[in-house]
């Protein structure tokens, strides 16, 4: 966490508004604490100014079903003199047995 700003904002998902390296550390732990078996791809997907964009996809295992989890999203990093400032993630995930959801046709 020594990458993030003491005064970081952290949007993630679903997850409640993280703000500060105390509240950002708990929500990470809270997040990742968990997921087994994490595999995890991340590419750089535009670069501007202090601005770094992220695509990723990834699996793990959710002990509490036993199931294998897939999800894929994105995240927009803001910096300031190399430090996390800002986050906002969005992403969807799925049962790896059932695939991504399909959307109905008049979409």
């Amino acid at each position: 966490m020594e990458s993030y700003a003491e005064d970081v904002v952290i949007n993630f998902g679903g997850y409640a508004e993280a703000r500060g390296r105390v509240a950002a550390t708990a929500l990470l732990r809270a997040r990742y604490e968990h997921i087994t078996d994490y595999q995890l791809t991340k590419s750089v997907r535009a670069i501007s100014g202090d601005v770094v964009c992220i695509q990723w996809s990834g699996q793990w295992m959710d002990p509490a079903t036993g199931r294998y989890r897939a999800g894929r999203g994105m995240e927009c990093m803001r910096l300031r003199d190399g430090m996390v400032t800002a986050w906002d993630a969005a992403f969807n995930h799925w049962d790896v047995d059932e695939g991504p959801a399909v959307p109905p046709p008049h979409l």
